[in-house]
């Protein structure tokens, strides 16, 4: 079940309503990150000199080029929560294009307002900036192995998107207490639709896409193994 509705999330990216959203949930995205890095930027210009000429010689273009890097490696991290977040703005027309084709003879879902599906966005990013903060000396220790890094990365990060990606779109269909006992009832499959996800996020310019094809994905998962089998 997994295979075929990730290809028909694929297919789908052509829709002019999917490529619209898809261009304003990045554009959201990147707005949020080059805030972030400015601000970042303008705190470094708080930090006193500290009065020895050939120390500050070396510090300042060090702490010039360390935001930039730092900010870009960040981001490569935390992307997928930051699009997750300007997602979240256009999320309704996402589901409208894939449910519309796919499973036109649906009840009508639960509006879902602005802030709550902001707060699943914002909940998405605190967590991933904290879980890897956690495991970064861990992160650190597997470079050496390799690989052992970027599975930790797909690992940890399959299960946040799995779970978060579940709820935007269970939340929509069903009350909040019988969403999280089918989201936990389907673990290892929101695991597996997050491995898929994480994969997309890992592989740079794909992980532009990564949010439309989780979104439309999750749509499939629930609309076939949360909800009651389709009439007609």
């Amino acid at each position: 079940m997994l295979i075929p509705a990730f290809f028909r999330s694929v297919a789908q990216l052509t829709d002019r309503q999917i490529v619209k959203t898809l261009f304003m949930a990045v554009l959201v995205a990147l707005g949020i990150f080059v805030a972030a890095t400015a601000l970042v930027w303008s705190l470094t210009a708080l930090i006193p000199s500290t009065g020895y000429g050939w120390i500050d010689s070396w510090l300042d273009p060090l702490i010039d080029l360390s935001v930039p890097v730092a900010m870009l490696f960040a981001g490569w991290f935390l992307f997928p929560a930051l699009v997750t977040i300007g997602l979240s703005f256009f999320l309704e027309d996402v589901m409208d294009a894939v449910e519309s084709k796919h499973y036109p003879k649906r009840p009508a879902r639960r509006q879902v307002g602005f802030m709550e599906d902001l707060w699943v966005g914002i909940r998405l990013l605190a967590a991933m900036v904290a879980i890897n903060i956690l495991i970064l000396p861990i992160y650190v220790i597997l470079l050496i192995t390799g690989i052992g890094a970027p599975l930790l990365y797909l690992g940890v990060n399959a299960y946040l998107l799995g779970r978060e990606y579940f709820e935007l779109v269970a939340i929509r269909h069903m009350p909040r207490t019988e969403m999280e006992g089918r989201r936990k009832e389907r673990s290892l499959l929101n695991f597996l639709a997050g491995l898929l996800i994480a994969g997309l996020f890992f592989v740079p310019f794909v992980n532009l896409l990564a949010p439309i094809v989780a979104a439309a994905l999750m749509v499939h998962i629930v609309q076939k193994r949360a909800l009651p089998p389709q009439r007609g």
